[in-house]
């Protein structure tokens, strides 16, 4: 999950990785549209899932601010657009620059995109591992982000 990228590998890898840190995950109903649909209490959500060798661009949030538009359009009900990347995946963890492009960072602030990362799912899924996850509060702060997610990420020597 933390050097992936692509619908084959880091796509499945993410939806499963959602559904066991508690929500419901919907693959995608067509191929190149959304990356699937999230479900959860707290309400919906459009997935793009995005492997980049540097940080997460403009047109992947104005990307999936469409596909959240559209299915509301077609469900008639509302979706958070929610991005998970694994920007500067090619990189190890300690060495990654900005999880988003300067102009994207405003973007996704401004239209209501949370951003989560690869890494901040991967620690999500040590503290599940360990019973110190706490599942409210990770989809609690999901829901409400626009823009970065302010969530729990690995500490370089992997103890964190």
């Amino acid at each position: 999950m933390l050097y992936e990228k692509g619908k084959d590998v880091l796509e499945p890898i993410v939806r499963e990785t959602l559904r066991i840190l508690g929500v419901q995950v919907e693959d995608p109903d067509v191929e190149g549209i959304e990356d699937g649909k999230l479900f959860r209490e707290q309400g919906r959500a459009v997935l793009e899932i995005k492997g980049r060798n540097g940080p997460i661009k403009q047109d992947d949030i104005r990307q999936v601010v469409q596909w959240a538009s559209d299915t509301r359009l077609k469900d008639g009900a509302d979706y958070k657009p929610l991005i998970v990347g694994n920007p500067h995946c090619s990189k190890p963890l300690d060495e990654r620059g900005e999880t988003v492009a300067p102009n994207a960072a405003t973007y996704a602030s401004n239209g209501g995109v949370a951003v989560v990362t690869t890494a901040q799912l991967f620690q999500a899924l040590r503290q599940k591992q360990a019973g110190t996850f706490d599942e409210a509060r990770f989809w609690k702060t999901v829901f409400e982000t626009s823009g970065v997610a302010d969530l729990d990420e690995p500490t370089p020597n992997g103890t964190g």
